[in-house]
């Protein structure tokens, strides 16, 4: 084995250092270490909190699904966030929807207030770590497990994000998205939903249907500025008394 790939083998943080790499500036790995690394041992975290200052360095990046993929490549995902393995398909698609939200297809069609009240919403910092912006992708990357039931998924993942030494703050904004991303969708797709839709939900559920039903995006977004709005000027939704 090579002296960088048993380095490699040896600390897995340095393959998260190519994935923040990847996230900042986009810069490629070299070729011929991705050939080698391919078929290195799969590193193994002994205690993933070990990594989680790194990780979340990556997720508050721009590109962070670039580097998220590259760590889902070479099971590094699976090894800090265990319930992440699984299907193949599934994951490809859920880091689909992370990078939905970096390009902001969601924004498309949302009025000026709308827009404005999701920003103000992210742009708060958790627990002086990880603004929401980075959190809400987070959830859009673990929304939709392969179990069923939400809730046992929302367990699985409270567990491993425990392990990985994230705060309690952090984990109830994920696995509260986690919880209300399928009736979010559901009302986001024209159905008749009791949900109080909040920013977070517009995020993740509008760029997750920009991927699975593409065509239902205008009626959703349409959707979401109804609902925000009431949120926002729910003044504006009162009609004036008939004197």
């Amino acid at each position: 084995m090579a002296p960088d790939i048993d380095e490699h083998v040896k600390n897995p943080a340095r393959f998260i250092g190519a994935a923040l790499r990847l996230g900042e500036r986009e810069q490629p790995v070299a070729a011929e270490l991705e050939r080698e690394l391919a078929e290195a041992p799969r590193p193994v975290f002994s205690d993933p909190s070990e990594a989680r200052e790194e990780l979340w360095a990556l997720l508050a990046l721009p590109r962070r699904d670039l580097g998220l993929r590259w760590l889902d490549k070479h099971g590094l995902l699976a090894e800090l966030i265990p319930c992440w393995d699984g299907n193949a398909s599934r994951r490809t698609f859920r880091l689909d929807a992370v990078e939905q939200v970096h390009r902001e297809v969601w924004r498309e069609g949302l009025d000026d207030d709308v827009f404005k009240a999701i920003c103000d919403t992210h742009d708060v910092v958790v627990d002086r770590r990880l603004n929401r912006w980075a959190l809400t992708a987070l959830a859009t990357m673990l929304a939709g497990g392969d179990i069923e039931d939400p809730r046992n998924w929302a367990s699985f993942v409270r567990r491993d994000l425990h392990q990985l030494g994230a705060t309690e703050a952090e984990i109830v904004w994920v696995t509260g998205i986690i919880h209300n991303i399928n009736p979010a969708i559901l009302y986001l797709r024209g159905e008749d939903v009791k949900l109080d839709l909040r920013p977070e939900l517009v995020v993740a559920g509008l760029s997750t249907l920009s991927l699975s039903e593409p065509d239902r995006l205008a009626l959703a977004v349409e959707r979401a500025n109804r609902a925000l709005a009431d949120a926002v000027n729910p003044l504006d939704r009162i009609p004036e008394d008939d004197d």
